[in-house]
C-alpha cells in the first residue's frame, strides 16, 4: 500500500463503554456506553488507532473490539480489523464516521474502580 498525502480528517463519534450484542436475527447492535468526538487523519493505521483509544480512554486499545458505521447504512457495524477497513472508513464517509469500541469487562471495571 502506498503512503498517501491526503489531509483528508474525519470527526469521529467514539461509542466507548459499552458492549457489543447480537440479536436473534445475528445483528449486532451496540449498547450503552458514552460518546466523545475526535478527529483523525486518513492514512492512519488500525494499531495507531488502538493506541489512541488507550491513550485517550484509559483502555487497553489491543484488547477492544472496534467496528465502524458507513454513510450509507449507519444500522451496520463494520469489523474494523485491519489497515484496508480503516481505508474503507475514510472512503464511504464524507466528513464524519460512528466508531463502537468494545472492551472486555475487566478493562471497563478496571478504569471505573481508577475513576473512584
Amino acid at each position: 500500500m502506498a503512503a498517501t498525502t491526503s489531509s483528508k480528517s474525519l470527526i469521529c463519534f467514539f461509542h466507548v463503554g459499552g458492549e457489543f450484542v447480537t440479536n436473534s436475527e445475528g445483528k449486532v447492535k451496540y449498547n450503552g456506553g458514552s460518546v466523545s468526538v475526535k478527529s483523525i487523519k486518513e492514512g492512519i493505521k488500525v494499531e495507531e488507532l488502538r493506541l489512541m483509544i488507550g491513550e485517550w480512554f484509559g483502555l487497553d486499545g489491543n484488547g477492544c473490539d472496534i467496528k465502524y458505521t458507513l454513510s450509507f447504512d449507519e444500522k451496520v457495524l463494520v469489523d474494523m480489523v485491519d489497515d484496508y477497513e480503516m481505508e474503507n472508513m475514510f472512503s464511504y464517509n464524507e466528513r464524519s464516521a460512528h466508531v463502537y469500541v468494545g472492551c472486555k469487562c475487566s478493562d471497563i471495571a478496571a478504569r471505573e474502580m481508577d475513576d473512584q
